[in-house]
């Protein structure tokens, strides 16, 4: 009886162990690339009023995710709420990911110019459910 209270002891404290492992993974988001390197975060207005000033530089964005590839998920439309928008190209570096339209989206990367539209091309992502 002892060794069984032990085994039922145990199992119930891995099963535990699983269920808050699994927890956090959901709440913390999906992280796609290299870790982030500690890019001073930029927002949308700074870097479409001044795409000249922020060019080659890294800096990380962050807002909602109102379009996405929908053949790989390789880019999106980050939107900010203040009716900003912006796309991140992540095709070079992370050529295929899921499905966020909708999410929040954390992203490093640089932004370039495609003729005169700024553009962003990302790195590394973290990808937040909507709450």
């Amino acid at each position: 009886m002892k060794r069984n209270m032990k085994a039922i002891i145990g199992v119930g404290a891995a099963a535990a162990v699983l269920m808050a492992a699994g927890c956090g993974r959901k709440g913390g988001g999906a992280h796609f690339g290299e870790p982030f390197t500690g890019a001073p975060q930029v927002t949308l207005a700074q870097l479409t009023e001044q795409p000249v000033a922020f060019a080659r530089q890294t800096v990380r964005l962050s807002g909602t995710i109102e379009r996405q590839c929908p053949v790989a998920g390789c880019w999106f439309i980050l939107n900010d709420g203040q009716g900003r928008s912006l796309k991140v190209e992540l095709s070079d570096y992370l050529p295929k990911l899921p499905m966020n339209i909708g999410n929040r989206a954390e992203v490093e990367g640089e932004v370039i110019r495609q003729g005169d539209t700024p553009v962003f091309i990302g790195t590394r992502v973290t990808f937040t459910p909507k709450r």
